[in-house]
């Protein structure tokens, strides 16, 4: 369920559940587009970013002719929030390229038999087939 809005505003204009669309605009390469959005919130649709891939590939995707702008990572950073079995962290580290690394702890046998640790190189080209089918859970 994330939230975004002009300067962390909570106050002014925001648009939520918005996870799905930019996992889809990240793992397609898309860093450069304008979303028009006539409501609060982003569709669900079925949970996942699949659908939105779709649209997205189905709208034509066009390369711009000016160089991508990259943010570079010098050195680690982290961010702790809560303690013990609450602890949520998130980690960014030096890399040569774009590899996400995911990993959860959750009391649920469904999450146990299914793994809980995950690496992913976003410029390996399987985003559409590893990734976008993925779906929420709650």
């Amino acid at each position: 369920a994330t939230t975004i809005s002009p300067g962390g505003d909570p106050g002014g204009p925001k648009v939520q559940t918005i996870e799905h669309l930019l996992s889809a605009c990240a793992g397609l390469g898309l860093d450069n587009l304008f979303i028009d959005i006539n409501a609060d919130e982003v569709p669900v649709l079925d949970g996942s970013a699949a659908s939105f891939v779709f649209l997205l590939q189905s709208a034509g995707i066009v390369m711009q002719d000016a160089p991508k702008r990259f943010l570079r990572v010098k050195k680690t950073i982290e961010v702790r929030q809560g303690e013990g079995k609450k602890l949520m962290w998130a980690k960014l580290e030096p890399h040569h390229g774009y590899t996400l690394s995911f990993e959860i702890e959750f009391d649920n046998p469904a999450v146990a038999a299914t793994g809980s640790r995950f690496v992913f190189d976003m410029g390996s080209g399987s985003y559409k087939k590893e990734i976008a089918r993925a779906r929420t859970f709650g």
